[in-house]
């Protein structure tokens, strides 16, 4: 996994690149208490990391502002700190939009798609996606209540024969 990006400066500066740290994502108030907290949790990853020798984990969350507001996506970045090379890596991306969710492991931090992206992607409709299974359930059930194999054969009742008088 070869990743150009390094260290945390880079790695605030592609958010930036990427609109993450946009008017609709963060207010300016609040981009300065998110940076403020990405670099305390790298500090202690980095810190950890050289004490214990071991790869270390954070992650960090935003959630944006779209259609007017009215919806919000909730973004989770997943970092990897490598001790070793004194690397800061972006392993995986979480973006969630009501009830639909995608995640994105990444090759390199360049590949991140933008915040207007994951939005478009997680609002688009899913019908016949989602309910692939329903519809593989629902076509064997169909095709089982065709098949007059399947079809129970009741038995008559036994009954005696009897002689009716008139």
């Amino acid at each position: 996994m070869e990743n150009r990006i390094e260290s945390p400066e880079e790695h605030i500066h592609l958010l930036g690149e990427k609109q993450f740290l946009a008017g609709n994502i963060k207010d300016g108030a609040r981009v300065g208490y998110w940076t403020r907290e990405f670099m305390e949790k790298y500090d202690q990853a980095r810190a950890d990391g050289k004490i214990s020798d071991q790869l270390q984990k954070f992650t960090m969350s935003l959630s944006g502002a779209f259609n007017e507001s009215l919806e919000s996506v909730h973004f989770l970045f997943r970092y990897h700190y490598t001790p070793d090379d004194d690397r800061l890596s972006l392993f995986s991306v979480h973006a969630r939009l009501g009830k639909e969710s995608k995640s994105l492991y990444l090759a390199k931090s360049e590949d991140l798609p933008t915040p207007a992206e994951w939005y478009n992607y997680l609002r688009r409709p899913r019908g016949k996606e989602n309910n692939n299974t329903m519809h593989i359930r629902n076509y064997f059930q169909y095709l089982r209540d065709r098949n007059p194999d399947n079809d129970r054969v009741e038995e008559p009742l036994p009954f005696k024969k009897r002689a009716m008088k008139f």
